[in-house]
């Protein structure tokens, strides 16, 4: 009997796959010999080869004429079916390989497996094998706290509790000058309000200093307030 493995057409053979650990399918008792060291931990993806030979012939049919996949469910209860890869034989013997896909690792458990070798009417399966999924370290585990982004945060928040005390001198000042003849609402502009507080009548020491940094406002603003409000005197 030739020895010489050929490969079967309709199956992937373009990868570097491989395992000297074979298991055995026995297709009498439709059992797969005892896995060993095959050590499955989750969040691998397509890092997991397990290597199978079964007769090729059984009651007299050729299983290399049968498509052959494996069926599985994951922990999580995700089933899918996967078509094995490497598939060739020789007089003898159908060899052939299965990738543990990343969807069947997703969470430490039971993954459970079975062959199946499907034809036209035809249909053999193996019995149900499982194994289990150990915990594995997340990469969130070792990530650091995203400080740049807790900074940015910080950053918008004292930005609104500034503007809010602006708004809160700018209502102050608008009330003020309202009582002193110039109706002015505390909506209004910071051009408007000191437009109106100039248009006060004289015969009271108050008035206002305005901030022009580049830096802060370009064009203008209230930095202290004098003489209007009793000890107001407040950065905005």
């Amino acid at each position: 009997m030739s020895e010489v493995y050929e490969y079967i057409e309709g199956y992937d053979h373009d990868n570097s796959y491989a395992d000297s650990l074979i298991f055995e399918v026995d297709p009498k008792t439709k059992t797969i010999a005892q896995l060993r060291d095959q050590v499955l931990i989750a969040g691998e993806v397509m890092s997991q080869y397990i290597a199978f030979n079964i007769p090729r012939y059984f009651d007299g049919i050729d299983l290399a004429e049968k498509t052959i996949e494996v069926l599985y469910i994951s922990p999580e209860n995700y089933s899918d079916v996967n078509k094995v890869i490497n598939a060739r034989c020789n007089d003898d013997t159908l060899a052939f390989g299965w990738v543990v896909p990343g969807e069947a690792l997703t969470s430490p458990g039971t993954l459970a497996f079975s062959i199946e070798f499907a034809g036209d009417k035809y249909k053999l399966k193996t019995r149900t094998i499982e194994l289990e999924i150990y915990d594995g370290m997340k990469t969130t585990d070792i990530l650091p706290e995203p400080v740049e982004q807790e900074w940015y945060i910080q950053l918008q928040q004292e930005f609104a509790d500034l503007k809010k005390r602006g708004s809160d001198v700018k209502g102050q000042l608008a009330d003020v000058i309202t009582e002193k003849g110039v109706k002015t609402a505390g909506t209004e502009s910071w051009e408007t309000i000191i437009g109106n507080a100039k248009k006060i009548s004289s015969g009271g020491n108050y008035g206002m200093l305005i901030d022009t940094s580049p830096w802060i406002n370009p064009t203008g603003l209230v930095s202290d307030v004098y003489g209007m409000i009793e000890n107001l005197s407040q950065e905005v």
